[in-house]
């Protein structure tokens, strides 16, 4: 659900469409995607139910919550005036919408930097078609991605071995374009489910904007858990966890980085290392002396990316005897950067 909700919203909300003016905010939620995609911002210009017309994204009062609002499609308008919407991700459309719920509707996504006016011919097009499919409740969605990914599928392993060669990195790093890096955002959790494959953890949730998945990641967030991300445009393309292992814990006292993954598509812009670095930094901050990880033998890539950065094998003899530790150690290697020594040829500064 694209839903946007934080202290004093509502307030602000009635208050500025009130008084004929537009609202400009970050929308939450997968419901839209992908024509409104979570944490795109979008602008609300105030309208009466009366002139929205069907294809329309209509801004309004949740029922359930007077303090939420929702942006979903209108699909279909009853002659008392009451309103059918659904989210076009949405298998379901939502309970009739009231004429007095309805603020407005959506005139502007922010996309990449640009703002695209959804009230031209082409977007109005697109919309009216996308209300008359959700209307049938035909799967279009998934009929779509089904028919890109079996398209995509042969090109795939042609595309991954060309990640390989150090000609295709340079090209791709010339024109990959600007990557921003920080902590995660609130707003960003859903994609991190996504990156992560938390979704598989938790069948049905994905399109619960009040997921099960995302409690997970915000139970592992706090001061002991640090989360980095890579953005391209305004999308998470890559992720490292940073977490501080208490004593008696199975693992030993200290820093350890975990689910360090980067989408496919974007690896070999250097993303991997520039996260290890948020991640060393961070840790240098905090005064810790060195930080762990676990990697699988076979992962090749992975080894020689913490070997360049400086991490070393390390001497695993106190986990021997941990009975769970022996069905790892099979398949994984545990490796140590110790902060006190010379980082300059790491992956921090450059």
């Amino acid at each position: 659900m694209i839903i946007a909700k934080q202290e004093h919203f509502s307030a602000l909300t009635e208050e500025i469409l009130e008084s004929g003016k537009n609202l400009r905010f970050q929308a939450t939620g997968q419901s839209m995607h992908p024509f409104i995609k979570n944490g795109q911002v979008i602008v609300i210009q105030p309208m009466d139910s009366n002139a929205l017309k069907t294809g329309d994204v209509v801004f309004f009062r949740n029922k359930s919550s007077e303090s939420s609002y929702v942006a979903h499609r209108l699909i279909a308008k009853q002659k008392d005036g009451v309103l059918i919407t659904k989210g076009d991700a949405r298998r379901e459309p939502d309970e009739p919408v009231n004429p007095n719920q309805v603020l407005g509707k959506v005139v502007t996504v922010e996309k990449g930097g640009k703002a695209v006016a959804l009230n031209n011919a082409h977007n109005q097009t697109a919309g009216w078609l996308i209300s008359k499919l959700s209307a049938t409740r035909i799967p279009y969605l998934r009929i779509y991605r089904s028919i890109r990914g079996a398209f995509l599928k042969p090109l795939k392993p042609v595309f991954y071995s060309l990640q390989k060669s150090r000609t295709f990195r340079k090209l791709a790093a010339q024109f990959g374009g600007d990557v921003e890096y920080g902590p995660v955002q609130p707003h960003e959790l859903l994609m991190l489910g996504q990156l992560y494959g938390y979704w598989n953890s938790y069948p049905g949730e994905k399109e619960n904007g009040n997921s099960k998945a995302i409690d997970a990641l915000v139970s592992d967030t706090g001061e002991d858990c640090v989360r980095f991300v890579a953005r391209k445009k305004n999308n998470v393309v890559g992720v490292a966890t940073l977490s501080y292992k208490k004593p008696g814990n199975h693992f030993p006292q200290g820093w350890w980085l975990w689910g360090l993954v980067v989408r496919p598509r974007y690896r070999g812009l250097g993303i991997g290392l520039e996260l290890i670095s948020s991640a060393i930094l961070e840790i240098k901050k905090r005064a810790g002396k060195d930080i762990k990880i676990l990697v699988e033998k076979e992962n090749l890539t992975a080894l020689a990316l913490y070997k360049k950065i400086g991490f070393t094998e390390a001497n695993n003899a106190e986990w021997i005897n941990e009975e769970w530790y022996k069905k790892r150690c099979e398949k994984e290697k545990l490796m140590v950067l110790e902060l006190s020594k010379n980082l300059e040829k790491t992956a921090v500064g450059g």
